[in-house]
């Protein structure tokens, strides 16, 4: 818990321009970022409504935290999705390509630690999603995460692109 908690706060101070603690945004992207949440925050709460409905039947397939972190995963992934296209993702002090070195380092991390657990034989226990999943989940998300932000910037550099030749 300390390694994650110092490995946190580095990464806060690592990621902004003006190694504050804070995020700074403008009001626009603090309206983008509230509907953001509400939509994440909806989708979770849809999630948990199926996991209510169709639960005995996923613990069949995964184990219980695989697919509750699924529900999580699934609300942040609308989240920052919608942050990111419309533009509320970065704070004012933050360094984006810092975030997306950071986020490529996580991804890397979490899928090599998911997917080294299939040889071992402990990403399925007895025919069961077993909990290394958890780490392959969140390395997809940072992966698709990157994959956002990067069609984000070339449909934004294309967009102007556009603009200059009118």
């Amino acid at each position: 818990m300390v390694v994650g908690l110092l490995a946190a706060a580095m990464f806060l101070k690592f990621i902004k321009k003006d190694h504050s603690w804070k995020c700074k945004y403008d009001e626009r992207q603090e309206l983008v970022r509230g509907r953001g949440f509400k939509y994440g925050f909806f989708t979770m709460l849809a999630y948990q409504w199926g996991y209510i409905v169709y639960g005995e039947f996923l613990e069949k397939i995964a184990i219980r935290e695989v697919v509750m972190t699924f529900g999580i995963v699934l609300g942040l992934v609308v989240y920052v999705s919608y942050a990111v296209l419309n533009e509320g993702y970065f704070s004012l002090n933050e360094n984006p390509r810092r975030v997306v070195i950071l986020f490529a380092i996580i991804a890397a991390g979490n899928l090599l630690i998911g997917l080294a657990q299939i040889p071992l034989g402990r990403f399925f226990v007895n025919g069961v999603i077993s909990f290394p999943a958890v780490n392959v989940m969140l390395g997809l998300m940072m992966l698709f995460v990157l994959i956002l932000l990067f069609v984000k910037r070339f449909c934004k550099k294309e967009s102007e692109e556009g603009q200059e030749d009118e």
